[in-house]
């Protein structure tokens, strides 16, 4: 992600949002290392994003948070070849990414693995940030997040979904 950044330097400011349990240290360390500005924001995730024009954001829940604030992003995600293999194995699913899964479509980029190169995030982050009606699209899109999990029973449909892509 460091990478993108370097690869957008001078286009865009850039903001870590610090997870519980990372050293604050160590994250200005790797960001000085790879020569860039970068603000280390503790405690305040949902204000940064919502102020965000978008975000690279690791696979997980952090990208519902990150649709649920309306803020167009894309989701990276990289681990080693074994365990990737074996989840593809286990999980049968269209899209990696919450966002994605929740809507059954294609709104938000994915980098999986060998796609998730610097080149490509910065590509896919630079186009939210020169195509203002791409990035309007995919907020009004992500909406629907909101939507889908703000509905009475939306805790026994997640749930029911994700056994369903354990059989």
């Amino acid at each position: 992600m460091l990478s993108a950044a370097r690869l957008l330097e001078g286009d865009a400011q850039f903001a870590i949002a610090r997870a519980p349990g990372i050293d604050r240290e160590r994250l200005q360390r790797i960001a000085g290392e790879a020569g860039l500005d970068v603000a280390i924001v503790d405690d305040d995730t949902y204000n940064l994003l919502s102020a965000a024009d978008a975000a690279a954001v690791a696979s997980g829940t952090a990208t519902v948070e990150t649709a649920l604030l309306g803020c167009p992003h894309v989701v990276v995600y990289k681990t080693s070849a074994l365990t990737y293999a074996v989840a593809r194995a286990l999980v049968r699913t269209r899209y990696i990414g919450m966002p994605n899964i929740i809507l059954d479509a294609h709104v938000v980029p994915e980098l999986i693995q060998g796609s998730a190169t610097p080149e490509a995030l910065a590509t896919e982050l630079r186009r939210f940030l020169d195509d203002p009606a791409y990035a309007r699209s995919v907020r009004e899109r992500l909406s629907g997040v909101r939507d889908a999990l703000v509905r009475p029973g939306a805790a026994d449909r997640a749930a029911a979904y994700a056994l369903e892509l354990l059989q």
